[in-house]
């Protein structure tokens, strides 16, 4: 988990152990924020190098959002993926 304005989250296979620098951009800032604000949202713990879904006792481990995620294979949070939407320059002044 990265926190940070200058950090650098991994982009290839889940959890790989070489990451690949991400562009310095608000649109990873943004892809990475929205993932984060997700895994907390679905309860993940973490605090484990992979996040996976916490022990919980028998009254709440059949909420509806754990069977969800538990039906799609979601114990173990998935990596973040990097969308790119494209990169903008602005070149010139404007005169």
């Amino acid at each position: 988990l990265v926190y940070g304005d200058v950090a650098c989250l991994d982009s290839r296979p889940k959890y790989a152990t070489s990451p690949e620098p991400l562009p310095q951009t608000a649109q990873v800032a943004g892809q990475q924020g929205a993932f984060v604000a997700r895994m907390l949202n679905r309860g993940y713990d973490m605090e484990q190098s992979v996040p996976k879904l916490p022990e919980l006792s028998d009254s709440e481990a059949f909420s509806l959002l754990r069977v969800w995620l538990a039906s799609r294979g979601l114990e173990e949070a998935p990596g973040f993926d990097f969308l790119s939407l494209g990169l903008l320059a602005y070149v010139g002044q404007e005169e």
